[in-house]
């Protein structure tokens, strides 16, 4: 389930409503019929009555700390572009006759590796 949005002032206030909406609940109405009566999305009510059921309160708890500036996927991304940054920096700093010689090697490399089923090698 994704996260939701704290609700504001005049939609909390309009659910004081809140407290009716968890008497509906209690009296075996729906949440679509509650949503109906009160003006309210489904979700939102739906929302309601799962804080209601976990908490057994309706209004919303002060957070622990300040929201993150940036969200996981942002930092990841980041992390990428940094390192791909610092990756061509580094390759920039190869001389040419090195990556020729790795290309003219690299099949002797290869065998060796087999050959060695992967452990270590005079390489």
């Amino acid at each position: 389930m994704g996260k939701t949005k704290e609700l504001s002032k005049d939609v909390r206030d309009k659910i004081v409503d809140r407290d009716k909406i968890v008497d509906l609940h209690k009296a075996g109405t729906g949440y679509k019929t509650i949503g109906k009566q009160l003006g309210e999305k489904e979700t939102t009510v739906g929302a309601i009555i799962r804080k209601w059921k976990k908490h057994k309160m309706t209004i919303n708890r002060p957070r622990s700390g300040a929201p993150r500036k940036i969200s996981p996927r942002g930092v990841s991304m980041i992390m990428r572009k940094d390192l791909e940054r610092i990756c061509k920096e580094e390759w920039t700093k190869i001389p040419p006759e090195m990556y020729a010689n790795l290309v003219t090697n690299y099949k002797k490399r290869l065998t060796s590796v087999l050959a060695n089923k992967g452990f270590s090698t005079k390489y």
